[in-house]
């Protein structure tokens, strides 16, 4: 499993957007300019140039042959590939998963206790030993709790669309590894102090390493990529 990710990505003028956009093929670029907000879009286009990245990179992917389908729920694929990704993102962070098995990742930023949303989350059993736990130690466990939660839905395909609360997440035979009733295997961990960073992969022995990746050289990457695949 490749894992890879980015922070501060910044907000790109109109010659860096001409320059990136080059990047995306035409389904990505419907996608980019449906959005509304800039931010959502300029996130959207951080994603996608860390995704292609990776597969480039590290999977020797050409980035002319790169196109996505979408299932029944909404979650992009690679058309035609083996290869399977996941994005996640929040605030400043965008992280990519890529891996030859099913992948889901979720990172989260750890903010205040919030009930209503465990209870709705949670099993009657894993809501119990939330609220055994002091306060400053439940905050914790809900946010890596959620963040589990949200990676297997998006390994499996299905996102938001399961209930959160219709299936367990326990540990394994490794104080740090989960596991699903169904044979996913879950890690977790805390990134920059703030943040909870979560993996699912039906591969139970799946690296959890995470290479951080300057957005000033994912830039002039996809930059001069782009300038060198151009009609001329």
């Amino acid at each position: 499993m490749i894992i890879c990710a980015i922070k501060n990505y910044p907000k790109c003028d109109i010659d860096d957007s001409t320059a990136l956009l080059g990047a995306l093929d035409k389904g990505d670029l419907t996608r980019y300019r449906r959005y509304k907000s800039a931010s959502a879009a300029n996130q959207f286009l951080w994603g996608r140039l860390l995704l292609r990245y990776l597969l480039c990179h590290y999977c020797n992917f050409s980035n002319q042959t790169i196109s996505f389908i979408y299932n029944e729920h909404g979650k992009p694929e690679l058309a035609n590939s083996s290869v399977f990704f996941n994005i996640s993102h929040s605030d400043q962070w965008i992280v990519c998963a890529v891996d030859a098995y099913p992948v889901g990742i979720d990172i989260q930023r750890v903010g205040k206790w919030r009930p209503a949303v465990a209870r709705r989350m949670a099993t009657d059993e894993e809501y119990a030993s939330l609220m055994a736990q002091s306060a400053v130690d439940r905050i914790k466990s809900f946010y890596a709790l959620w963040t589990l939660k949200e990676s297997y839905s998006k390994a499996i395909g299905t996102g938001l669309k399961l209930p959160f609360n219709s299936f367990d997440i326990k540990k394994s035979r490794s104080s740090r590894l989960f596991k699903t009733n169904d044979n996913y295997f879950l890690r977790q961990r805390e990134i920059d102090c703030h943040y909870n960073l979560a993996i699912c992969s039906a591969n139970e022995n799946f690296s959890f390493n995470i290479t951080n990746i300057d957005p000033n050289k994912l830039k002039a990457y996809w930059t001069e990529l782009t300038r060198r695949t151009s009609p001329r």
